[in-house]
């Protein structure tokens, strides 16, 4: 941890992002000209809210790329364009505990009907009655 926020302090984070998105083809002056948190963001914000009550106790992943990628923050095809005003901001992580009507995300979209993808988006979750053990985040270099 203390590596990570001196890195996001000296700046070393954001050069090395930068160097992500120019070795998957992007145009990293388009970042400088933003600068951190400086991205586009779609207008449009919808917060989808917790179903249940009881724990977060799991949420696909590969599903949540899935809903990004139809919300067009992804490429089905290689030639698809992609918009960087789309995303998702998680409000609750795993282990929360949440009550009915939580929000649990907010989602920045474009227009079109979203009714199928909160669908989707409450069936990529799982809910238990008491707080899940879960898995470190972060890994000691010599754990395995």
């Amino acid at each position: 941890r203390k590596l990570a926020h001196a890195r996001l302090a000296d700046g070393s984070a954001w050069k090395k992002f930068q160097e992500m998105v120019k070795a998957q083809g992007g145009d990293p002056t388009s970042l400088e000209k933003a600068g951190p948190g400086g991205l586009p963001v779609s207008s449009r914000r919808i917060t989808w809210k917790s179903p249940k009550k009881g724990y977060l106790s799991r949420m696909d992943a590969r599903e949540m790329g899935l809903l990004l990628v139809e919300l067009g923050g992804g490429r089905k095809k290689a030639e698809d364009r992609v918009n960087p005003g789309v995303g998702m901001v998680f409000h609750r992580k795993l282990g929360s505990k949440v009550a009915v009507g939580d929000p649990l995300v907010t989602v920045y979209a474009p227009e079109g009907d979203m009714a199928p993808l909160e669908a989707r988006f409450r069936e990529a979750l799982t809910f238990s009655p008491s707080r899940p053990r879960l898995p470190k985040l972060i890994l000691d270099a010599g754990s395995k």
